[in-house]
């Protein structure tokens, strides 16, 4: 993957970010509101990628529900026949949650944040089913929710 590649018409590629769960993770800007994202780069194969490409789907359309204070699913597609992506939204200084470093004051206020944010989803009428110190994210200004591939929503099948 080169910097620059444009994906599905609208995500370019910046530079190369980690190895993630599934597979390479990549900075990138999305061209309809030059907003950051990050795009993973999946490989797949067999009966997978079909599975794959209703999941990625899926995640699409339930980050459409998602507020502000998700880090949710902007677009996906197919590379080549067996790789995918899926570009979510992405900001600077992003790290996993923590509340074991800092004054108590702020570990508890880092805490009553997340409580905020997982409410504000339940608000949107979705559930996570997968929060965790992976998926709950923080910067030095914010908290975030991260990892919602397997959230439920009524009227997004599963």
């Amino acid at each position: 993957m080169q910097e620059g590649t444009l994906l599905g018409n609208r995500f370019r590629l910046g530079p190369r970010m980690a190895r993630g769960r599934r597979g390479e993770l990549f900075a990138a800007t999305d061209g309809e509101d030059g907003k950051i994202c990050q795009v993973e780069v999946i490989a797949a194969s067999g009966q997978r990628v079909e599975d794959l490409g209703a999941e990625l789907a899926r995640e699409v359309l339930l980050g459409g529900r998602l507020p502000d204070s998700c880090l949710s699913a902007r677009g996906w597609g197919r590379m080549a026949p067996d790789i995918l992506f899926v570009a979510r939204r992405w900001l600077p200084g992003l790290r996993p949650f923590d509340v074991t470093t800092g004054p108590l004051a702020a570990r508890l206020s880092r805490l009553r944040r997340l409580a905020e944010r997982v409410h504000e989803l339940h608000q949107a009428g979705v559930i996570h089913r997968d929060l965790s110190i992976l998926t709950a994210l923080q910067t030095e200004q914010d908290v975030f929710l991260g990892g919602l591939r397997f959230a439920k929503a009524e009227g997004v099948e599963e």
